[in-house]
């Protein structure tokens, strides 16, 4: 009975966390690969990216959230086909030149709750001629596991509480991206086969994420780009992120976003060498939880493969 009590519980502890799907996935989009959020990104810059990021949140409280994600994009096709934008300058060139792949691995763990699993993302890049239009669409394999030894009991010899359960859950999201060095501005649908899961009676829905943003040259060194984010989860809920990113020589920036759901989050990048770059943030809440904990920490290394394979050719 216990046990059947227990797996219950999974479920429904799954079917609250799926409308969110894996947060730190999608939530740590200005560091991780964009395509994790929006899945048109795959891709989008015609580079070769390879990203790991580690994330611990509310540092100094036990057993609280922490994630660890890696990503990679790839844009497929001969180089030649692009232009010094990364924009493909033949448009009746093969197919294969205009399609971006991503596929990102991931690790998160919430007390006793943990979601370990893979995001694999197909974009079709159309050139247009301010920029290209992309349409992405993405499939997510995850475990959910519930690590019941993390409880503490009434009756501590009871042997269904110090077993392990867990479920395999499948999703799928899609995604519409404008892209030019400039601007850009996206939709994606987050979560389209886990729709209608109900728990106490409350029906969720797939989320909804816009996104823009633009890049304003500030001098011949620096740049300022201000962008927004607005998501609509699976309960109806709405949040915005607002950004803004200081740029210097292309190979540092500044971040400061403010969110509504009451937390601020700053952050810095540097270019180590040709290929490598390393970003660091730290998001505080900005109600009176911060007093209970010394904030999120977000560490990343950012490798440009093409750029690295470069470097050590001698090109």
């Amino acid at each position: 009975m216990l046990k059947k009590v227990i797996y219950t519980l999974l479920i429904a502890i799954v079917s609250i966390s799926l409308p969110a799907q894996e947060l730190s996935l999608y939530q740590d989009y200005m560091f991780n690969s964009l395509y994790n959020l929006n899945s048109a990104a795959a891709g989008f810059d015609g580079n070769f990216v390879s990203q790991i990021t580690a994330t611990k949140k509310w540092l100094g409280i036990s057993g609280s959230p922490s994630s660890q994600i890696l990503s990679n994009s790839i844009r497929l096709g001969k180089k030649e086909y692009y232009d010094k934008n990364n924009y493909v300058y033949q448009p009746h060139g093969s197919f294969i030149n205009r399609v971006g792949l991503g596929f990102t691995i991931f690790n998160e763990t919430d007390g006793p709750l943990r979601h370990t699993g893979a995001l694999l993302a197909y974009a079709y890049h159309i050139p247009m001629r301010r920029g290209q239009l992309s349409f992405g669409i993405s499939g997510v394999v995850a475990q959910h596991g519930l690590n019941t030894s993390e409880f503490k009991p009434v009756e501590a010899n009871d042997p269904s509480l110090y077993t392990s359960t867990s479920e395999i859950v499948s999703d799928a999201n899609v995604g519409l991206l404008f892209y030019n060095r400039k601007f850009f501005a996206g939709i994606s649908i987050n979560g389209l086969i886990n729709i209608n899961r109900t728990m106490d009676h409350t029906t969720t829905t797939p989320n909804m994420v816009v996104c823009g943003g633009y890049k304003l040259t500030v001098s011949g060194q620096m740049a300022v780009e201000p962008s927004i984010l607005v998501t609509r989860d699976g309960l109806g809920e709405i949040t915005t992120d607002i950004n803004a990113k200081l740029y210097y020589l292309s190979k540092y920036w500044l971040l400061l976003s403010y969110k509504t759901n009451r937390s601020m989050e700053t952050g810095i990048a540097m270019q180590l060498s040709t290929g490598l770059q390393l970003s660091y943030a730290y998001a505080v809440s900005t109600s009176g939880f911060t007093n209970t904990y010394m904030g999120s920490h977000n560490i990343s290394l950012r490798v440009d493969v093409a750029a690295l394979k470069n470097k050590n050719s001698g090109r």
